[in-house]
């Protein structure tokens, strides 16, 4: 029987990017070294990585490149994850790039035949009319029926490697195009929930923890498979004391994470580990090396936990997440 794979999708101009990937990677390959890890990309992302003296080999098994027809990386990232089926064989999960497995308890509960997802959860937090306004912004201009409830989150997906997979894969892309041409917004999860409508039985919804939204509500971590940061929030960048910016930010300053500085990261088993900038901290664990570049670098201020600003959905708003 094939692997599970884990599968990335990257579109960009941004080496912020190449290593926010590699940060996942790594972090992926800890919890679960025996999946296979494959990355999809857009053509000039693959020749803008190559020309930085990125490798994608280091970081994952496989990369595919695929000639994406748009001109914007966002635009054609949402391509490749709304064609994602036809481009990866096997069953995969795929991670959005500020998700990452954190348990492997989650491999455990994959009995999905066809897709499996979690309840979005924005509304918790960000937005007290949460699927509301999608649906005025994006339904109903559309012509698609709502509410829409269950409501779910699309950067944390499983799918099969079947007809039905990817039919519905088919579906998702034909409303995604229709709904871009229609109104400029690229988003995917409106499009993909409105073919779960449609087609009820291909989605397993899962619980919380296969897709914990971790810079909603910090309390989501606890018990978490995946920690997904929302960096939208955040300008596209995971807050520097989360377990993906710290690791990210160290592979980007020294190439690589150091084994020690990693496993004491992991060792925490949370989702935000601010001791990893407290100088005195880190030198009472013994780490001697990450003690180091800290001084090396200067003081480094831990950034606080900014306020949620309530997304705003909109034709056109193409930089959040819905």
């Amino acid at each position: 029987m094939p692997k599970l794979k884990i599968v990335y999708v990257l579109c960009t101009q941004e080496l912020d990017y190449l290593y926010l990937l590699a940060a996942n990677a790594t972090l992926t390959k800890v919890a679960a070294p025996e999946l296979e890890l494959t990355c999809v990309v857009d053509r000039k992302t693959f020749e803008f990585a190559s020309a930085s003296g990125f490798r994608f080999r280091d970081w994952v098994k496989t990369v595919t490149v695929v000639e994406a027809p748009e001109a914007a990386p966002q635009l054609n990232s949402r391509y490749l994850k709304t064609t994602l089926r036809k481009h990866v064989q096997g069953d995969f999960l795929f991670l959005d790039l500020d998700a990452v497995l954190a348990s492997r308890e989650l491999l455990q509960h994959l009995d999905c035949p066809c897709a499996g997802a979690a309840p979005n959860l924005d509304h918790l937090r960000l937005n007290p009319e949460f699927p509301q306004e999608i649906g005025r912004a994006i339904y109903e201009p559309m012509g698609w029926e709502h509410p829409f409830l269950p409501y779910v989150n699309t950067g944390v997906l499983f799918c099969r490697d079947s007809p039905q997979a990817h039919c519905l894969f088919a579906t998702w892309h034909q409303r995604w195009k229709e709904q871009t041409e229609r109104l400029g917004t690229c988003l995917d999860q409106p499009s993909f929930n409105r073919v779960m409508w449609e087609q009820p039985e291909c989605l397993t919804v899962m619980p919380r923890a296969f897709n914990a939204a971790v810079d909603v509500d910090p309390d989501f971590a606890a018990g978490a498979w995946v920690y997904h940061y929302y960096i939208s929030i955040y300008s596209g960048k995971p807050r520097r004391d989360s377990l993906l910016g710290i690791t990210a930010r160290e592979i980007q300053r020294r190439g690589q994470i150091n084994q020690t500085t990693l496993c004491f990261l992991l060792a925490q088993k949370r989702a935000f580990v601010p001791e990893a900038y407290r100088l005195l901290r880190v030198l009472k664990e013994g780490l001697w090396r990450h003690a180091y570049y800290l001084c090396k670098d200067g003081a480094v201020a831990v950034e606080p936990t900014q306020a949620m600003q309530p997304f705003s959905f909109t034709a056109g708003a193409t930089d959040r997440k819905a």
